[in-house]
């Protein structure tokens, strides 16, 4: 049939084959561009200069070319980087039951663990790595209570209230909750807050504050006027599925056809950015690897598949998605992936264990019933508003109810490790001031939380903290400060999820680069904000200094008190301020 066809149409073979590879980049990842790209875009300083770059906003997106032609691809990627759009209330107290350790005494904790950069998590006794590694940590040394991240077997008190926890993922810390607790709709969590348009940044200078929510409103409000962000869904039979490597290995583009149409039949998006493409002559002579007739089966396409931050911020909130709507016997079809697997692992075993088909990419499995489709808007969930993340919130409610009554302030710091690869350290010495400001506020303002400083790593063996155990330090934080980094952006979703109004909601404070330091990560704004605005967060941002760098950043510990002032002081906006 296809050799029919090839016959009949020789234009359409070669148009095929010309359009094997759709490029569709919505990032500012320093990766994706050369060095030469790299060194012009990080000498952009001037906001205009940097806006001017996304003004042509969705004119280029997409161009064909074959897959040997690597050249014409890296000039696709320089022409889409400058173009790129600039982008619940608890009904009884939870209980901490931590098995075989008695009380620990007060004192601050040191975290070794690294979130998305390298995500190692056990699984059958095999360490798990992020397929992209963005930056290992190590815990700080000199007076603080450093956890190290093995199993959670003990607990010795030093001199001076310092603790040293050996912890192990499942024996670590157990909570219970007597009860589950409801899960409320974004819209109705913070009225005032919704829709979200901008985190609030806490900056001395009239001027940084009023570029930075012109920028941020202006992007996010033009997102969530544009449609809804539920994904739709379509429903076919007997046909062929495939997830397709490109050039770009953090992309995946998927294809879904009728083997006896495939050039006419086939799954597509109107946008370019969804991932789902036409299959190719190429494609569609692929050999079968598998025939599935055992039951239906559901499928959506994503990028950077084996990432720790982008699984949990891109991938799980589909996954949550379609596991609500279709039914119970209906299969997943997922790459494969280690980070995959340990992060569902530990969400829900009996999902990993029953509903998920691992499949390889590059490969063509005959679906023989029927096959639902995911049709995102683009790959990252950051366009439309605002119901994107409940299904997912609604997920680690039914699996995780468990809300610890013992909570947190967490430091996240990407700083002390070599290993650490896109930059965004903290000065030690600054850093150690921004800590002991914090300690202060916290003294100031009676906040009996535990202090714990969270990195990722274990500092004995170097291994990333599993996936339980950052899941269970950020369901115990209710106030996360940081610089810009999968540390935040990929454990958000551990987060308490039954906030009922603004004041319950987990609070976040995140360092980002401003338009005189947009040299640290190419573009100035660079939040995780446009994401996970869609989780119930209480968001602040705090810009990077002017002296920063792509490798050593600064903050104004000025404006760092002010927005603990803000968030601990009572919110009010007179504290928002420098003297």
């Amino acid at each position: 049939m296809v050799k029919a066809m090839m016959s009949s149409s020789l234009l359409m073979i070669v148009v095929a084959i010309l359009a094997t590879t759709t490029i569709c980049i919505f990032s500012r990842n320093l990766d994706f561009y050369s060095s030469s790209e790299r060194r012009n875009i990080r000498s952009t300083r001037n906001l205009e200069e940097v806006i001017d770059l996304g003004s042509a906003k969705e004119e280029i997106k997409t161009n064909e070319f074959t897959s040997n032609d690597i050249e014409k691809a890296a000039e696709v990627v320089e022409a889409i980087v400058e173009v790129e759009e600039k982008e619940e209330e608890m009904a009884k107290e939870s209980s901490v039951v931590v098995e075989g350790e008695e009380s620990k005494p007060e004192g601050e904790i040191i975290i070794n663990s690294e979130p998305e950069e390298q995500v190692k998590a056990e699984e059958g006794g095999e360490t798990i790595v992020n397929s992209e590694p963005e930056e290992q940590v190590k815990a700080e040394e000199g007076g603080e209570t450093i956890v190290n991240s093995e199993p959670a077997e003990e607990v010795k008190a030093e001199e001076g209230g310092e603790t040293i926890v050996n912890s192990e993922p499942a024996e670590e810390v157990k909570i219970t909750n007597t009860q589950k607790l409801e899960v409320i709709p974004l819209s109705e969590i913070c009225p005032e807050d919704f829709p979200p348009s901008h985190a609030m940044v806490h900056d001395h200078r009239t001027v940084a504050v009023e570029e930075y929510e012109k920028y941020m409103g202006d992007q996010v409000n033009d997102w969530n006027s544009r449609w809804d962000d539920t994904p739709e869904v379509q429903t076919v039979t007997d046909y062929y599925y495939a997830v397709w490597n490109t050039p770009h290995h953090y992309i995946c583009e998927a294809s879904a056809w009728n083997p006896n149409h495939p050039l006419t039949q086939y799954i597509h998006n109107d946008r370019d950015s969804s991932g789902w493409v036409q299959p190719t002559v190429l494609h569609v002579d692929t050999p079968i690897k598998e025939t599935l007739d055992d039951t239906d089966y559901v499928a959506f396409t994503s990028w950077f598949h084996g990432n720790y931050g982008h699984f949990v911020h891109d991938h799980l909130p589909t996954i949550s998605f379609l596991q609500e709507i279709v039914p119970e016997h209906t299969k997943f079809l997922l790459v494969d992936s280690k980070v995959t697997r340990a992060v569902l692992k530990s969400i829900d075993p009996d999902f990993y264990e029953n509903r998920i088909k691992w499949i390889e990419r590059d490969h063509v499995y005959h679906i023989k019933r029927q096959l639902t489709v995911s049709l995102r808007k683009s790959y990252q969930i950051t366009m439309g508003c605002c119901g994107a993340f409940d299904p997912m919130r609604r997920w680690m409610a039914k699996t995780h109810p468990e809300l610890p009554e013992k909570r947190t302030v967490l430091y996240y710091t990407r700083g002390g490790s070599p290993d650490t690869t896109h930059g965004r350290i903290l000065e030690p010495n600054h850093e150690e001031q921004i800590i002991q400001h914090i300690k202060a506020k916290m003294e100031q303002y009676d906040v009996k939380e535990e202090f714990v400083i969270f990195n990722g790593r274990d500092n004995e063996n170097k291994q990333t903290l599993p996936v339980e155990t950052q899941f269970n330090l950020f369901r115990a934080a209710r106030t996360i400060i940081g610089p810009h980094g999968s540390g935040l952006g990929g454990n958000y979703a551990w987060t308490n999820p039954y906030p009922t109004n603004c004041k319950d909601r987990t609070q976040l404070l995140e360092f980002i680069p401003g338009t005189d330091s947009a040299v640290v990560q190419t573009f100035p704004f660079t939040t995780y904000y446009n994401t996970i605005r869609k989780w119930p967060l209480d968001y602040h941002n705090i810009l990077y200094t002017a002296e920063s760098s792509y490798e050593t950043t600064y903050i104004n510990l000025d404006d760092l008190d002010s927005s603990l002032d803000y968030m601990w002081g009572g919110g009010d906006p007179a504290l928002n301020s420098v003297p």
